[in-house]
């Protein structure tokens, strides 16, 4: 009992302490990990992960010439070759403008704009009735479509010390990871995906045109547009597998706000001193513009250690994307698609 005791006297319980601390902080800069360059690759994937949280399909970078009736051909599965997983290649354009004239004329009601609030009213007085549809049946009318923002925020801090025998050393690391964005205003037109997906049937079953729905055929227009990859075999099959989707209906915007900023920072002292002082609790907000995140990060540092000669050392590293524009035009940022799956043909069949 008496060699238990000492083992978890509380001299050696914050020697183990110390050691742990200087465990950490040696791990800390043994696994920094500077951040990776911004790459067109990167911002894609960033974007989309954003958009299909809205729950539709994203398209990046948002176009104006993309419209509904548009038919995709698209890498639904590629096993392991995930660098061609989700290409996609245009391949045409059924015009669906008749359609959408006729469902137009469902007379589907419209209600009135918002009012404006007059001074010194707390309730804007608005019609409740719909209004009347003046306009010519010949044009194709946007409708409005609302989108929640998107916040996605990681921060993750540490602070370790060690004080042990008048000698101070202590580390802090950060790490942070933001992203917004906002479409104030969404427009949209479309039709229904019933109409679509009978478009799409007839469409592939007509002589004139079934040829763009036959997989050899879509697979060497992928391989010269999109990747060689699609022609790859295993087991004398093809390893991707393509779908078809016709757009029905398109999700527009004049106006897009982007926010992406990661930054990490690592911090360390080391001092002969007397008994160090607890560290402050630090910055973690995640809005915060990353300089003011890393200045807060290294004062935890320098509040770890105070007096005494010794040494620190610093390193930080990150990266800021922002996109702000007002558009003259609008332009498609997601949409929606009736999709059919192709019947995968065999290797070197229709050559």
């Amino acid at each position: 009992m008496a060699g238990l005791a000492a083992l978890f006297s509380p001299l050696n319980l914050l020697a183990g302490l110390g050691f742990l601390a200087a465990g950490f902080a040696v791990w800390q800069f043994a696994t920094f990990r500077e951040e990776g360059p911004v790459t067109a690759a990167s911002v894609a994937a960033s974007w989309n992960n954003s958009i299909a949280k809205l729950g539709i399909i994203p398209v990046f970078p948002p176009e104006e010439d993309l419209h509904v009736g548009d038919v995709w051909a698209v890498v639904e599965d590629a096993d392991d070759n995930q660098a061609i997983l989700g290409k996609a290649v245009r391949i045409a354009h059924l015009n669906l403008r008749e359609d959408m004239k006729r469902e137009a004329g469902f007379r589907r009601p419209t209600f009135s704009a918002t009012a404006e609030l007059e001074d010194g009213k707390k309730i804007r007085r608005q019609d409740s009735y719909e209004v009347v549809q003046t306009e010519p049946s010949e044009k194709i009318r946007l409708s409005l479509a609302l989108f929640p923002g998107i916040t996605i925020t990681k921060s993750t801090q540490a602070a370790g010390i060690l004080d042990r025998i008048g000698l101070n050393l202590g580390i802090a690391s950060g790490r942070v990871e933001a992203e917004s964005i906002k479409i104030p205003v969404s427009e949209t037109y479309g039709l229904s995906a019933g109409t679509a997906a009978a478009r799409l049937e007839l469409w592939c079953k007509d002589p004139a045109t079934e040829l763009y729905c036959r997989d050899e055929f879509l697979r060497r227009v992928m391989a010269f547009t999109v990747s060689e990859g699609v022609l790859a075999t295993k087991d004398g099959a093809y390893v991707a597998k393509i779908q078809l989707r016709l757009v029905l209906r398109v999700f527009m915007t004049r106006e897009i706000e982007h926010r992406r900023a990661r930054d990490v920072s690592l911090s360390g002292s080391a001092r002969a001193s007397g008994p160090s002082a607890e560290p402050p609790a630090g910055s973690s907000d995640p809005s915060a513009p990353a300089e003011a995140r890393i200045k807060a990060l290294e004062s935890r540092v320098s509040a770890l250690l105070s007096g005494g000669a010794g040494a620190t050392y610093a390193r930080v590293d990150g990266n800021e994307l922002a996109m702000n524009q007002i558009l003259e035009r609008p332009v498609v940022f997601g949409f929606r698609a009736v999709t059919t799956f192709v019947k995968p043909s065999a290797p070197g069949e229709g050559r």
